[in-house]
């Protein structure tokens, strides 16, 4: 193994068990979410890569490396910092109108699913992957503020709610969960209610500890996904494709590896094309017939895979390299800069709750660089609803 490879992998344990033994070892924190995620993601598949590798895929994996151990070294102590949210309870008295909203974003993203006969073929035991395509295009626009309002709403009753217990909060989220994935066939979208779930359970209680979180998201995660594929394919065999360990490693290999090759033969770098479905999202497609798709299809296009479904995605730092060749690393230091600013700003105390509400949000989503993009353009949309209500600019 590579000595770097070593290095990095001795911080991301010490730092990891510091963490569990402090309490701070959050979902939503970038000790796990991105410092670790490397590893299984990274270092692993490309350690363990039975066949020849493209250069370009090496040297990104160990710039990277080198990247996240100075940044695991100048951010050591914010892992150690406990993060609390003191909820503004005079929103309680808005309680009603939230729940208003609430009901009415999720009639939008059940109609979206009627509309689209997602659902339908769902109850009736169908498959759905050659829908899943279809079903994105045009519904964007409409999915989008209901898609961000939803868990933002979900999230602030928890925090609210100083009487919820932890059975009520996790039949919440998942029952919300549900009626996405009845709606849309995602599988990420039960996963971004567990993460809400969980963000109040380590707001409230602690943060886990390390075998908590990987009994969770390395064994119970899979597992979830698994039957999710199985029911979305409707085909039971789907189930014994479990695979507990391996599924980086194939992502790695039938994703990243393909693309790594289709760039060293072509060099024909996107330039930015990765965040274009991001920021025009919010553009109708009946107002634009020929708005970019989300790059996971374009991806599976470059690649020549031809599966029914949604796209194929890669890691967040060979993204940028897709986008900018080894200029990336400038994009993924100020990538990094900015989430370590985000989570700073959650640990701050005298960050204003709504402020605080918003980071949550974007660590719910995911921190790449698309995803911050079109979240924050959907934020102000959802802000300028409540605007329209209660004539300011806070969530009532």
């Amino acid at each position: 193994m590579d000595w770097i490879f070593v290095l990095y992998i001795a911080l991301l344990i010490y730092f990891i068990w510091k963490a569990s033994k402090k309490g701070t070892l959050y979902v939503f924190s970038p000790l796990v979410t991105l410092y670790f995620a490397f590893a299984p993601f990274n270092i692993y598949p490309l350690l363990t890569y039975e066949y020849y590798l493209p250069k370009n895929i090496v040297n990104v994996t160990h710039i990277t490396c080198v990247v996240n151990i100075i940044f695991l070294l100048l951010f050591r102590k914010q892992f150690l910092q406990k993060v609390y949210i003191k909820p503004d309870y005079g929103l309680l008295k808005y309680e009603a109108n939230r729940k208003a909203m609430l009901w009415l974003f999720l009639g939008v993203i059940i109609c979206s699913g009627l509309y689209t006969g997602v659902t339908q073929i769902l109850l009736r035991g169908g498959d759905v992957e050659d829908l899943r395509m279809t079903s994105d295009i045009g519904m964007g626009f409409v999915r989008a503020i209901p898609g961000f309002g939803v868990p933002y709403l979900v999230m602030e009753y928890f925090l609210l709610n100083r009487k919820l217990s932890f059975w009520k909060a996790g039949a919440i989220g998942l029952a919300v969960g549900l009626i996405l994935f009845m709606a849309t066939a995602a599988r990420g979208g039960i996963l971004v209610y567990a993460m809400c779930f969980f963000m109040w359970v380590n707001l409230r209680y602690r943060g886990f500890k390390w075998y908590e979180y990987f009994g969770i998201f390395y064994l119970l995660k899979p597992v979830i996904a698994t039957i999710l594929q199985a029911i979305r394919s409707a085909n039971i065999i789907d189930l014994v494709d479990l695979q507990l360990f391996d599924h980086e490693k194939m992502i790695f290999g039938a994703n990243t590896v393909r693309l790594a090759e289709y760039m060293e033969r072509t060099h024909a770098y996107l330039w930015g094309e990765s965040y274009a479905y991001s920021i025009a999202r919010i553009i109708p497609r009946f107002l634009w017939p020929d708005k970019p798709i989300a790059i996971d299809y374009k991806y599976k296009d470059m690649v020549g895979l031809d599966f029914d479904g949604g796209g194929i995605y890669t890691s967040d730092d060979f993204d940028m390299f897709l986008n900018f060749g080894y200029y990336y690393v400038i994009e993924y230091v100020l990538w990094l800069l900015l989430i370590h600013w985000m989570y700073q700003k959650l640990i701050d105390t005298k960050t204003r709750f709504a402020d605080k509400m918003l980071f949550l949000m974007l660590f719910t989503g995911g921190f790449q660089i698309g995803t911050l993009i079109q979240n924050i353009q959907v934020y102000f949309l959802f802000l300028l609803i409540f605007f329209v209500v209660n004539k300011k600019w806070r969530v009532i």
